[in-house]
């Protein structure tokens, strides 16, 4: 009974992560409880709920608990746990590519739910079916499972279920190539995701729209809705949102002849697949990479990343890649004058494309979805029929009402007639207009995606600071697509000393991100360039290059751009740490006591005083091993939050800092972002955030 209790206690403080102590950590204490409490139904809730945590971070581990939860609910014949761990199983099978595995357990968990009366997750599991098996090419049974679903999540009144369901046979009959009603549910399904606010389910729509305006061959269509997906997307920070509009962009990009642009988009969404362990994009990315690669006559690299997509392919049945793989392949050994393996993957590719596009499945799915359109005209008759029988009384008054209203109604038409042409007119030079500006938008919006990643390759690389450092952490939020923030860091290897910053450019977005280009460039060049070693002056070489170029007393176009610093040099040999700073301070933790190294009062590039700084002032802090060296920019402490929508302010940040720091450092950052998201709650983020952590 104790272990009961232990284990039920453990679970609800683990749905609400208290302050001053990581999810992670939570969850690693659970991990080890759970092998020494009473094999019961608590235990296997607790199963599932660590199986959930993993889901979004490592799709193997969320795996392997839902498993342990399914084969502990069957010892002890608890149905509703089998349920529960069928369904997630299933969840993380579909993005693992096990596609028939995946449909097997949605299947077992929808019977369960079935004879429990759950009919919320049975609607859910008979989505998940029909998107399984649109997957597989099996779109009559998908179809059929999706309108399983909608029946139930309209009779619990669920509007998000059933725009789910839509968006989920809009995509279907794009497949088939039925554009107009796929529009059609996407219409449908869009009006229900902004009423209730679901910006997740939206950009997903988004995403799917873009395909079909793509496939229509308007372009700037396509692009625009790709576009409105990753603002939201980067804004919820959505990783496999993310993956799959970078993969659009680079898609359309082909078809408008922009090889380097389109491979730029394809591997960025290729490394967010990796992140997320998602096979079937990956083998998306090695397809299209292919496909760029034979534009460009670069026969083998086309055949080394067919393979590969073939390969992940073939390991998670996803039967569309393959299909356009083999095509691919049977061209490229033609072209060779190979006709025997030419013919080989041409038939491989034509038997594929026979399963999912045979004339007897596209007959059957057209008499399916023209029943479901029946059965909606219906209900809509039925429910006119009953609007009619409760207005019969009112026939007379509504017959005198129609003479004389018509005979407004021709006066108007008459007055109207005259501008009708006019405003046609008009219209037609508006929806130009409207054209020309969503194009120009669409071109700016590329152009910031396009230059985040150039910022992304300028910062240093994790690659590289994993070896400069044995244990830190970066936690690193831009408040737009590109950012003023950035971390540099440098390793000395001759002298053993390290070199590193945090910065806080003039302003956020563009303008911000151009000048941490330049700030990281100015950083290469005093450090790793002319060598020099002394934090003060490294820093005055970069105050002076700002005031000299983009704050020139003399010029009329005066900008005030400028750079909040916290540097920091240490050797290693003998754990001396010297501290320089442009308003920034450094903190040092040691033993449960934070010690605060101060940076001087001015902005590099800018001082409103026209003050001549000859060096800044250095401090040095004698460390030892086990110590904290923690630099930050103000996006923090400056975040607006809380109940009465305040600054997060330096003290708390102070105060947080205490609590974590003595924790592993990938828990610190755990913390530090459920900490920033308690207290921002809906709250719009204000700045760019930058928190960098290092222990000695």
């Amino acid at each position: 009974m104790r272990n009961k209790i232990f284990t039920f206690i453990i679970f609800t403080v683990c749905q609400t992560t208290l302050f001053g102590q990581s999810q992670r950590e939570i969850i690693d204490s659970l991990i080890v409880s759970l092998e020494s409490v009473k094999k019961d139904s608590v235990a296997v809730n607790n199963y599932v709920y660590i199986s959930s945590f993993f889901y979004e971070k490592n799709l193997k581990k969320s795996k392997l608990y839902a498993n342990k939860a399914l084969k502990l609910s069957g010892e002890i014949k608890y149905k509703t746990g089998q349920a529960q761990s069928l369904f997630l199983l299933a969840k993380t099978e579909h993005k693992l590519g096990k596609l028939k595995s995946a449909l097997n357990h949605y299947l077992q968990a929808s019977l369960l739910y079935k004879n429990q009366n759950k009919n919320y997750y049975l609607a859910r599991s008979y989505a998940e079916m029909g998107n399984v098996q649109a997957s597989l090419g099996d779109m009559v049974s998908s179809i059929k499972n999706h309108q399983k679903a909608i029946s139930v999540f309209k009779e619990l009144d669920n509007s998000v279920g059933v725009a789910n369901c839509y968006s989920d046979l809009g995509s279907i009959n794009h497949m088939q190539r039925n554009f107009d009603q796929s529009l059609s549910y996407f219409t449908k399904a869009k009006t229900i995701f902004e009423n209730e606010h679901d910006d997740v389910s939206l950009a997903k729509l988004y995403n799917r729209v873009s395909l079909v305006f793509r496939d229509k061959g308007e372009i700037d269509k396509s692009l625009s809705y790709d576009y409105k997906a990753l603002l939201i997307q980067e804004q919820l920070r959505d990783k496999s949102g993310m993956a799959q509009s970078n993969l659009n962009i680079g898609q359309t990009s082909i078809l408008q002849k922009e090889w380097n642009r389109a491979q730029g988009y394809i591997d960025y969404a290729s490394k967010l697949y990796r992140e997320i362990e998602d096979q079937i994009g990956i083998s998306k990315c090695y397809l299209i990479t292919a496909k760029i690669a034979l534009l460009q006559h670069k026969t083998n690299i086309a055949k080394n990343n067919l393979e590969k997509c073939i390969d992940l392919a073939q390991q998670s049945n996803a039967l569309p890649e393959l299909v356009d793989a083999y095509k691919v392949l049977s061209e490229i050994y033609a072209d060779d004058e190979q006709k025997e393996m030419a013919y080989d993957y041409l038939v491989r590719h034509n038997n594929l494309k026979d399963t999912l596009f045979s004339i007897e499945r596209s007959r059957q799915f057209s008499e399916m979805e023209v029943k479901f359109q029946t059965e909606i005209i219906e209900e809509k008759l039925e429910e006119a029929n009953v609007k009619k029988e409760k207005e019969a009384n009112k026939a007379f008054t509504f017959t005198l009402s129609f003479f004389l209203g018509s005979g407004v109604f021709v006066v108007i038409v008459l007055l109207m007639k005259r501008k009708n042409k006019e405003s046609q007119e008009n219209n037609k030079h508006l929806e130009r207009k409207n054209k020309l500006i969503e194009k120009k938008n669409n071109e700016i919006l590329d152009s910031i995606l396009y230059a985040k990643r150039i910022q992304e390759a300028m910062l240093t690389s994790t690659g590289y600071i994993d070896k400069v450092f044995e244990e830190y952490m970066i936690f690193f939020r831009p408040k737009d697509i590109v950012s003023g923030d950035f971390y540099w860091a440098y390793q000395n290897k001759s002298k053993n000393n390290i070199f590193w910053a945090t910065a806080d450019c003039t302003g956020h977005g563009v303008p911000g991100a151009l000048m941490s280009m330049i700030g990281t460039v100015l950083l290469n060049e005093a450090v790793i360039v002319k060598k020099l070693e002394d934090p003060g002056v490294i820093l005055n070489q970069i105050n002076n290059y700002l005031q000299r170029y983009f704050n020139k007393s003399d010029s009329l176009y005066q900008t005030q751009d400028g750079m909040d610093i916290g540097f920091c040099k240490l050797n290693k040999d003998n754990l001396m740490l010297e501290v320089a700073g442009a308003t920034h301070s450094v903190y040092i933790i040691r033993e449960g006591k934070l010690t605060e190294l101060k940076g001087d009062k001015i902005t590099l590039g800018q001082d409103p005083y026209g003050r001549t700084i000859d060096s800044f002032t250095v401090t040095k802090y004698q460390l030892e091993m086990g110590d904290l060296i923690y630099t930050f920019t103000d996006g923090f402490p400056d975040q607006i939050g809380g109940e009465n929508r305040k600054k997060f302010k330096v003290g708390a940040l102070k105060n947080l800092l205490l609590e974590i720091a003595h924790l592993s450092m990938a828990e610190q950052r755990h913390l530090i972002k459920d900490s920033l998201s308690n207290w921002q709650g809906q709250n719009p983020q204000l700045d760019d955030i930058l928190i960098m952590g290092v222990r000695v």
